[in-house]
């Protein structure tokens, strides 16, 4: 039986509800399955190069939930 690994990455791009629009940047956070959590600022160029370099070690998008400003995608690569 195959094993597997699973992290997500969250993605506002405009400013989630009681945010200050005039502050916000656009950024995303990754959620490693060891507690780890990396937050960057950024947009979609920042964005496509994180997904090419988790693409790289193996990592591919699994699911995908989206609203208004927000999206969440759970990634997955085989153990071992």
């Amino acid at each position: 039986m195959d094993r597997y690994e699973h992290c997500m990455v969250e993605f506002y791009w405009t400013h989630p509800g009681g945010a200050d629009a005039a502050s916000f940047k656009p950024g995303f956070s990754v959620f490693h399955s060891d507690g780890r959590v990396e937050s960057r600022e950024g947009s979609n160029p920042e964005l496509t190069a994180l997904l090419n370099a988790l693409g790289a070690e193996g990592w591919r998008v699994a699911t995908a939930s989206t609203a208004a400003n927000w999206i969440l995608w759970t990634l997955e690569r085989k153990l071992g």
